[in-house]
């Protein structure tokens, strides 16, 4: 019985070894998974806030662009009103201009006439005076203009030729001032036409510049409206992420107080076991005793049966035999008792050895290795008793 506790010890004290590598390294990786975790966490978080901090400026950027734009296109906007104001008002100075010409041209031709009938009058009254007398009542009618005439005519008759270069001067001055009239007017019309295609033009170019930068502000919302969307999504993932450490984070508290619970379980198992110790040294001292007192008597014995008869040979053959065979079953008590005794004390070996380790366990690994030994602590006790009770 001793012969095969040994192998089914060592078999099963590997099969709890390698239990326990399994758990110790699972419990590792979780460890590594969690500081891998948090780490990314970390990594993510300032992520986050760089690429928030990125979007701010960004935004900020944008909005400073926005504002320019819209300051530009205020200044642009009084710009062409005050042009268009200017231009208005050059229109309406060239044009009162062109009515003043118009109306001295008017008042010109008027004159100009006004200066042909007197000039014809006075022909026909040089000729009447030629051709006939004077007469003196109409000398006493006439008022002191027509003296004033007369004199002129006098004067007129005289010097003819006077009166003939004057009258082509002004022609010729009427003629004159209204071409540089006329020139004035085509000039200010081309000039008008001039400013119109100009306004035209500008306001064409304004419209263009207007609708781009309504387009380029209304891509800049969208960029923003994106924006604001990864973020709440990267917010999201990053909640996300919080809740995982979170529940990460209890099962490991959780795990923490099994450990611990399991530990003090441990402690008191480990108390047992001292006081079955305790008992099982007290109650081995008789038995090793009973058997010291077996040997005398074999001994004994087998000085009776070298004493007996030839003639009860067979007879003492057979009791030596039987004799024998209580020998055999007195010795084979200490051997039994050997093997077990020596199971027991491989118990209490790892029960020292997983105290040693509760002695030793102070930081984080040590401590998961005793938390996944508390089974094993607890089991093999157990079934070193039961495999003794058989």
């Amino acid at each position: 019985m001793g012969t095969k506790g040994r192998p089914r010890a060592s078999s099963d004290r590997q099969n709890w070894q390698n239990i326990f590598n399994a758990l110790v390294k699972m419990l590792r990786n979780q460890q590594t998974q969690l500081e891998t975790l948090a780490k990314e966490r970390k990594l993510l978080e300032d992520r986050f806030r760089m690429q928030h901090d990125h979007w701010v400026s960004d935004v900020r950027l944008l909005e400073d662009q926005i504002s320019q734009m819209n300051g530009d296109l205020l200044v642009q906007n009084m710009s062409h009103a005050f042009e268009v104001a200017k231009l208005e008002l050059v229109m309406g100075v060239k044009q009162r201009e062109a009515f003043l010409n118009n109306t001295r041209l008017e008042c010109a031709d008027n004159e100009l006439e006004d200066f042909k009938a007197w000039f014809d009058l006075m022909s026909n009254k040089c000729s009447d005076q030629k051709g006939g007398g004077r007469n003196d009542d109409k000398r006493k009618t006439r008022s002191s203009s027509d003296r004033k005439s007369v004199r002129n005519s006098k004067y007129e008759e005289h010097h003819p030729h006077i009166l003939e270069s004057e009258v082509e001067r002004l022609m010729q001055e009427n003629e004159k001032f209204a071409s540089e009239k006329n020139s004035e007017i085509s000039a200010l019309l081309a000039e008008k036409q001039f400013v119109w295609n100009q306004y035209k033009i500008m306001e064409k170019d304004y419209t263009i510049k207007l609708k781009s930068k309504s387009s380029e502000v209304e891509e800049v919302k969208e960029k923003i409206n994106t924006l604001l969307a990864s973020l709440e999504q990267l917010q999201s993932s990053n909640t996300e992420k919080d809740e995982r450490i979170a529940r990460l984070a209890s099962e490991v508290a959780k795990m923490n107080n099994e450990s611990n619970k399991l530990k003090e379980e441990t402690f008191r198992l480990s108390q047992e076991l001292d006081s079955l110790r305790k008992s099982r040294s007290a109650s081995e001292k008789p038995v090793l005793n009973g058997a010291n007192n077996g040997s005398k008597v074999i001994v004994k014995k087998e000085l009776s049966a070298l004493q007996i008869s030839d003639s009860r040979k067979e007879k003492g053959c057979r009791g030596s035999k039987r004799k024998g065979d209580d020998d055999i079953s007195i010795l084979e008590t200490p051997k039994l008792f050997a093997s077990k005794f020596r199971d027991l004390w491989s118990g209490y070996f790892f029960r020292d050895s997983m105290i040693l380790l509760v002695d030793q366990g102070t930081d984080l690994n040590r401590h998961v290795e005793f938390c996944c030994l508390a089974p094993l602590c607890c089991k093999l006790p157990l079934w070193y008793l039961c495999n003794e009770g058989s």
